[in-house]
């Protein structure tokens, strides 16, 4: 993470392999950080010691450069001292944050804003914070106060935008990642957040479980002319089910096709050589694909998914949650699955578009239990998926391969696979296994 000496960029996490918030990197600190270090020892050209304004320079610097540990102990030392300054608060509040260590992040963020009310900072980092315990009305009003002192902090425009979509409140988090992106045009993680959030705003239209918006609905509206224009050229759709070797697929079919296809939009040197289309961000289900381009234009389309073992499916979900996400970190196997059954009690109109509460034959079926797409290929059959893509005219590359989950071995135990079988009897009768 950059840092600047005299602000900290509010650092965010990739969630759930499906909306996309800038990561946050665990940085290990070998020294407990509630804990008085004694006084601090800073070796220099002079006798004297060094001066409160040079060894805050010197936490700053160490922050900026990358030396997370030496600045950690610093700020620390700095803190002990009873040195009141609003950056060191700050800045020591997102080593915490990134060290998983919330509330007392929250505390240090909220002495920050205390030295200086007006540290939009601060604001926007409290408020990211407040998004991660869940407190996403608290959040709201902290973020929304960062904006109020620097309107153009497009990360705060962006963080807002993730809370409100978690409220429900879907126009006004698109409005929010719209004005993000003005701030910051070459921000991929703004593009995705709003590629998310717009699909949701057409999953709840579709349900009437939320009113259309003229501006967004002629946002959309562009968005699918140039689609349909492109599949006219390239009659081509796959439908990327999450954990089934799909970025790796979509990069082979991006190579070949260009827009829409690929995992993200990319820039190079500050310029976007490959944009995906905002209304089909990753893992969209075929109803709403079908839903955006028309019987008509999806009828005309070979269209096809990769789908994988039930058993290995879960497995590779679960494995990829308890390495992203921090609320499931600490779950076992049996209690993820136990997740997941509750997720999927719900019905499926009600349920938000991720890939934790969905079936995989969730992104194959439509409201009547009819199967949209052409073909379905095995993901433990690689000779067929490659002979199917070269049939398509997409050159197969076995050696591209993306999101490797950490594996833990685990072994699936004979009680884990009866709970599997019973929350996932359809795929097994669909995807025939």
């Amino acid at each position: 993470m950059k840092v600047k000496k005299e602000q900290m960029e509010n650092p965010q996490k990739e969630k759930k392999g499906n909306k996309k918030i800038p990561e946050v990197q665990t940085v290990p600190v070998p020294f407990p950080l509630t804990e008085n270090q004694g006084n601090l020892t800073i070796n220099t050209n002079t006798p004297s010691r060094p001066s409160k304004e040079q060894i805050i320079k010197q936490a700053l610097d160490s922050h900026s450069q990358g030396n997370i540990q030496e600045a950690a102990k610093l700020y620390h030392d700095c803190i002990n001292q009873g040195w009141n300054d609003h950056r060191v608060f700050s800045n020591y509040g997102v080593i915490l944050q990134n060290l998983g260590k919330l509330k007392e992040a929250k505390l240090s963020f909220r002495k920050a804003i205390e030295l200086n009310p007006n540290y939009h900072e601060a604001h926007a980092n409290l408020g990211n914070i407040l998004r991660e315990l869940g407190k996403l009305e608290e959040a709201e009003v902290s973020t929304r106060k960062a904006i109020k002192i620097n309107p153009n902090f497009a990360n705060a425009h962006c963080n807002l935008g993730i809370i409100l979509e978690g409220l429900d409140k879907i126009e006004q988090s698109i409005f929010s990642f719209k004005r993000a992106l003005k701030a910051n045009p070459n921000d991929i993680n703004i593009r995705i957040n709003l590629s998310f959030a717009l699909r949701d705003y057409i999953w709840s239209t579709q349900n009437n479980s939320s009113k259309k918006i003229k501006s967004i609905e002629e946002l959309i509206e562009l968005e699918k002319e140039k689609l349909k224009n492109k599949l006219k050229q390239y009659p081509l759709w796959f439908v990327d089910i999450p954990r089934t070797s799909s970025t790796s697929t979509q990069f082979m079919m991006w190579n070949k096709l260009g827009w829409p296809f690929g995992k993200r939009s990319k820039f190079v040197n500050g310029n976007l050589i490959h944009e995906r289309s905002l209304l089909f961000p990753n893992h969209t289900s075929s109803i709403i694909t079908k839903y955006c381009l028309g019987e008509e234009v999806w009828e005309s389309l070979e269209s096809f998914t990769i789908a994988r073992n039930p058993y290995s499916w879960c497995l590779s979900l679960w494995q990829l949650e308890i390495n992203q996400d921090r609320q499931l970190k600490n779950k076992s196997f049996l209690q993820y699955l136990n997740f997941l059954d509750e997720n999927l009690k719900v019905d499926l109109k009600q349920r938000r578009i991720r890939q934790n509460t969905l079936r995989q034959t969730d992104y194959l079926l439509d409201e009547n239990k009819n199967l949209l797409v052409k073909k379905i290929l095995k993901f433990e059959d690689r000779n067929n998926i490659k002979s199917y893509l070269k049939s398509q005219d997409i050159p197969y590359k076995s050696e591209v391969h993306f999101n490797k989950s950490k594996q833990n071995n685990h072994q699936i135990s004979e009680y884990e696979k009866k709970i599997i079988e019973r929350i996932f009897y359809k795929d097994f009768e669909i995807l025939g296994y």
